[in-house]
């Protein structure tokens, strides 16, 4: 006893002589630590590197701001959940994932609460874009100030052209088939109906985050199901929103506008048996289940008593045959004088990861190797991540 007793006493000398002499760097790690651990089990924990305000000249910048963008609220609900600084930023964000930029400055002053709201805004709102991990890296000043914000990757953007052909082959043949149908409902049982039959639940799936993953490889988790949906009822006109929650463990699944009414859907639950228990339900079927979490509590509220699924033993897709692919999508408004009036606003592809739901294992992909970027990137960055959606 006495002995182990003396052990821990010289440990602890040891470690206050190593905090004495190296002070500076243990502040350091303690403040990085704090910073990342307030953020487990949130949407988005990244990683935040305090840099010295002598370094800021030195930063690198895509000089893309994003400014002539607009979005159509009722299609992208996230993008006025922020401040107005938060929707400049928001724009700059979308405007570097559109065009494969990975590091940027902010172009105002904006602080790292704030770009974390910012980040899940565009990861909720835009499904589109396959080839961007969930993941992001910030620098910010001692005055909480974020100074530059780094994307990531994935390694569609390798071949982009092929991976992007081979996405909107895809979603341009449930399109196609989609359109043909007269009601809104019609159209959501069916891209529902599809996206399953594409899909199965893969926790360990490559791109799992994605809508790519779902679409294209056929292997996904929540957030892969989730971005799918989402993204086809976009283009069909139909406000179709992600919701980040909790099931047991972190999930996500959707949030529908259909003849005038919101519904939940969860793609992931109706999987399991390709059943249809949890398509159009309100808050109140599934709140024993179902947790909204973060900017997602900000959605509209699922009331409606409509039943909007009638025979749980029939699938509307059974009898329709694919026709020739349409490749016409929706395009965004770059006129920040000009509403957009169309509907919906789309960019142009989605992003990676992944994520839960309560009867798969928690899994949360680290594996770096499958992590790719464009010849601008610097590779000693560091970087972190959000929770994954399983």
């Amino acid at each position: 006893m006495k002995k182990a007793k003396f052990i821990h006493v010289l440990m602890m000398i040891i470690i206050l002589f190593l905090a004495v002499e190296n002070s500076d760097k243990v502040i350091q790690f303690f403040n990085n630590a704090e910073t990342h651990l307030s953020k487990l089990g949130e949407f988005d924990y990244s990683n935040g590197f305090l840099i010295d305000e002598n370094d800021l000249a030195d930063l690198e910048d895509s000089g893309i701001t994003g400014s002539e963008y607009t979005f159509d609220t009722k299609f992208y609900p996230y993008f006025d959940m922020l401040s107005i600084e938060g929707q400049v930023l928001y724009k700059q964000v979308y405007a570097n994932m559109k065009e494969l930029k990975t590091t940027f400055v902010p172009t105002l002053n904006i602080t790292t609460e704030e770009v974390q709201k910012v980040m899940e805004a565009v990861f909720n709102d835009h499904p589109e874009f396959f080839w961007i991990n969930t993941i992001y890296s910030y620098k910010y000043t001692e005055n909480n100030i974020v100074v530059q914000i780094t994307l990531e990757f994935n390694e569609t953007v390798n071949d982009f052209a092929t991976s992007k052909k081979e996405f909107d082959t895809v979603t341009n043949k449930i399109l196609n088939e989609a359109r043909k149908l007269s009601s809104e409902y019609e159209k959501e049982l069916y891209v529902h109906d599809e996206i399953l039959k594409l899909a199965k639940y893969n926790l360990n799936a490559k791109f799992n985050q994605s809508a790519y993953s779902a679409l294209v490889t056929g292997e996904t988790v929540c957030a892969g199901y989730a971005r799918a949906f989402q993204y086809i009822m976009i283009n069909l006109g139909i406000p179709t929103y992600y919701v980040s929650g909790y099931s047991s463990q972190d999930h996500a699944w959707n949030l529908v506008f259909i003849d005038g009414e919101y519904y939940n859907v969860d793609l992931t639950w109706n999987s399991t048996n390709h059943n249809h228990h949890y398509f159009n339900v309100t808050d109140n079927n599934i709140s024993h289940t179902h947790k909204r979490k973060k900017l997602s509590t900000h959605l509209p509220s699922c009331t409606s008593n409509h039943p909007r699924y009638q025979n749980q033993n029939t699938s509307s897709s059974s009898n329709l045959n694919s026709t020739n692919i349409n490749t016409t999508t929706p395009s965004i408004n770059t006129n920040q004088n000009e509403n957009t009036n169309n509907g919906y606003v789309e960019p142009p592809c989605t992003r990676n990861d992944c994520y839960k739901d309560n009867h798969h294992e928690e899994y949360h992909h680290t594996n770096t190797n499958n992590n790719y970027y464009p010849s601008n990137h610097h590779n000693n960055t560091n970087y972190g991540h959000h929770n994954n959606h399983h």
